[in-house]
């Protein structure tokens, strides 16, 4: 009788229901829910997640805590810092994942900032809908990385972790992103004079 629907189908069935004993009803059901980007929309459905949803679930599925694609796809989608020790951030240096830290320091958010006599203050960008001339801007991370990288040296050290996620703590600070290709934001309105 599943066979009758679609892939689609079956994978939204599978995640409204938010019953896991469905991948037991049938061998199609059981394909979908080994499927990685329906684990993260089966995980990402209902309400808002807090830190006690996001421990009680890897702590009942603890398969999913390990792997690296779900937290890559979920890293998008969410706070990387909630879910205390199961938090995507948090198993990312203790892991060692490669990918997932790529993602993270790839992340960044475009601020106005004012400038004062006094300092800089950042503005948040969602509530201006004009950009202005005279404003400025800079590039903030959404992550930051730099007391927890020392841990993950230290953790890749320990555990042999993969050469690539040690590569990508080291080069880290060489990011690079072009404001005036992506955002059409000259040199001269970010704060430093570089659109870079």
């Amino acid at each position: 009788m599943f066979d009758l629907l679609s892939y689609q189908t079956i994978s939204d069935i599978f995640i409204f229901s938010q019953n896991p004993n469905l991948a037991l009803v049938s061998k199609t059901f059981y394909e979908v829910s080994q499927n990685t980007s329906v684990q993260a929309r089966y995980f990402l459905f209902g309400p808002r997640k807090t830190d006690e949803q996001i421990a009680d679930f890897y702590s009942k599925y603890k398969k999913l805590k390990l792997k690296e694609d779900l937290a890559v796809i979920l890293t998008d989608k969410m706070d990387v810092e909630l879910g205390w020790f199961h938090s995507i951030y948090r198993r990312t240096f203790q892991y060692c994942w490669a990918k997932c830290l790529k993602k993270m320091i790839g992340m960044y958010k475009l601020v106005i900032v004012d400038e004062t006599e006094n300092g800089t203050t950042v503005i948040e960008h969602h509530k201006v809908k004009k950009r202005k001339l005279n404003e400025k801007y800079d590039i903030r991370p959404v992550v930051n990385i730099n007391f927890n990288a020392i841990s993950g040296i230290f953790s890749f050290a320990s555990k042999g972790g993969s050469l690539d996620f040690f590569k990508t703590l080291l080069e880290a600070h060489n990011i690079v992103i072009d404001t005036e290709k992506l955002y059409g934001i000259p040199a001269s309105q970010m704060i430093g004079g570089s659109n870079l």
